[in-house]
């Protein structure tokens, strides 16, 4: 077999390998297409607590879903201890804090709520 038999032979086999690859993986940009995702909330106003479908492009505060009033914000959760807060809001428009200490414990070990879609 010459040597340009074996390299078309090769591309081939490529080619064909890079299409079944294709073919399996449907859209690679599935995840960052994206445009939204659960949250679990907390009214300041109100103190209802729930959860909402939110846009990515969306910020802080969110409506809330009982009393309607733009106060919603991201339900926080102590590692530490299991408590769930909303911290105080910062910054002038206000926006959520980038970590914040526990308000029952004052552990440092805190994260926003994660809320599994459905």
């Amino acid at each position: 077999m010459s040597n340009w038999v074996k390299i078309l032979v090769a591309v081939g086999l490529l080619a064909l390998a890079v299409g079944l690859y294709a073919l399996r993986t449907g859209n690679v940009n599935d995840i960052t297409d994206r445009t939204d995702y659960n949250a679990r909330l907390k009214c300041r106003e109100c103190g209802n607590e729930f959860t909402a479908k939110l846009d990515t492009a969306v910020r802080a505060p969110f409506k809330c879903s009982s009393c309607g009033k733009m106060a919603a914000w991201k339900l926080w959760q102590c590692s530490q201890c299991g408590a769930t807060f909303v911290p105080e809001p910062i910054g002038d428009p206000p926006h959520p804090p980038i970590t914040a200490p526990c308000l029952k414990c004052g552990s440092s070990l805190t994260s926003q709520m994660l809320v599994k879609d459905e």
